[in-house]
């Protein structure tokens, strides 16, 4: 299987192709999470965990100075020492890499936890490396804004219902008893002291409700 691998630093807008496939493997180590528990008189057992672990992948290779057709996956080579400079810059950087394996399937967010170099005999300007990355994950933490206005009053709206009875006002007329009044306009006459006995009304008509005046403000309960 034909794999090309590539790192992409997208804060720095660069891109990186290894020029030279692994030597023997590419690694991709992924495991599932487990807490070990001692049971009393029966052992040790393995619990599995919501999530997993992180994902390592690693590799070793090498940067030539020289293009070679026989490894080279492409002619032209940068420098080997400012690559080597460039990832150990890219090993402190907070924001992660895009790892590109094609023939392999993988396109992710990485970090570099590890990576050396080292310069064979033979071979001065060619060097070694070996890398290893961990998958990125993003830990997202929700924060709750704090009021700074501590001593702003906030008007509440009060959606209570409103409960209170709807009345009218209605002026007394000459030849009007409550007994026609609660009938033009309660609809009964039986009525009546519904209208007499609003407190009101009690206080202008008096303690005979027989007797009301022209001219009077009663005080008309609704229907």
């Amino acid at each position: 299987m034909v794999i090309d691998i590539y790192l992409k630093n997208e804060k720095e807008k660069i891109d990186f192709h290894f020029p030279v496939n692994p030597f023997d493997s590419l690694s991709i180590k992924k495991e599932k999470r487990f807490e070990t528990v001692d049971i009393v008189n029966l052992g040790e057992f393995d619990i599995k965990k919501e999530g997993e672990k992180i994902r390592e992948i690693s590799f070793k290779t090498f940067l030539p100075n020289l293009y070679d057709a026989s490894y080279c996956r492409y002619s032209e080579l940068k420098n080997p020492i400012e690559v080597v400079a460039m990832l150990e810059k890219w090993v402190d950087q907070a924001e992660p890499l895009r790892l590109i394996v094609t023939g392999f399937g993988y396109n992710g967010l990485v970090t570099i936890s590890n990576f050396s170099n080292t310069q064979t005999a033979g071979r001065e300007e060619d060097r070694d490396i070996e890398i290893t990355f961990r998958t990125y994950r993003e830990l997202k933490i929700e924060t709750l804004k704090k009021d700074t206005k501590s001593n702003t009053k906030t008007d509440l709206k009060d959606n209570r219902p409103n409960t209170q009875t709807k009345s009218k006002i209605y002026t007394v007329k000459a030849s009007d008893t409550l007994y026609k009044i609660a009938k033009n306009l309660l609809g009964k006459g039986s009525r009546w002291p519904e209208i007499y006995n609003i407190p009101e009304n009690k206080k202008v008509i008096g303690k005979n409700p027989n007797i009301i005046k022209k001219g009077q403000k009663l005080v008309i309960p609704s229907k």
